[in-house]
């Protein structure tokens, strides 16, 4: 049993706060503790009778329901970035160009921020606005009526300026690369 100590009479002060943030080996892991409970060294809570929060494997679950939100919030707006190439200059590939190079930028800026940040921005917002599968559906597509042409200039010129938009992206938030 690894060593525990209890904080319950910290509970009874009134001033006391009910967050307690603790550090273990890495990023900071915040939890909230409504009851009495008791802090063990190797990251897992006690509650009471015997249910145990593994504290990185919550870590991680949250973790991954940020990048999930950020997807769903990335794939809204390059949808409406598709949709409003369509409506106004009646190319789709447009819309969808601009959101591989906007989701670049966003990748680019926050390319040395930690974690919970990271999560929901580069892997998930980023994640959910650049979608390499919709171009490549989109050059196929081009592929299929023999448009050679512009399956080269396109795909070169959304590659290009993919990483420019990341590099720029990385500049603007004062990172070396």
């Amino acid at each position: 049993m690894p060593a525990c100590f209890s904080m319950r009479n910290e509970w009874r002060q009134p001033s006391t706060p009910k967050v307690r943030i603790a550090r273990h080996n890495g990023p900071r892991t915040r939890f909230a503790f409504a009851a009495p409970h008791r802090l063990c060294s190797d990251a897992r809570v006690l509650l009471g009778a015997g249910d145990i929060i593994d504290l990185e494997q919550l870590d991680q679950f949250v973790l991954v329901l940020l990048a999930a939100v950020g997807t769903a919030l990335g794939a809204v707006a390059r949808d409406a970035l598709v949709h409003g190439a369509r409506g106004a200059l009646g190319r789709a590939d447009i819309g969808l160009a601009a959101a591989q190079v906007a989701a670049c930028v966003v990748a680019g800026m926050c390319a040395g921020l930690g974690e919970p940040t990271a999560s929901f921005l580069v892997a998930g917002f980023a994640g959910g606005l650049s979608t390499w599968s919709a171009l490549a559906v989109e050059l196929v597509g081009w592929w299929r009526a023999r448009r050679w042409g512009l399956i080269a200039f396109h795909g070169a010129l959304v590659l290009a300026l993919s990483m420019a938009a990341f590099l720029a992206g990385h500049a603007l938030a004062g990172a070396s690369a």
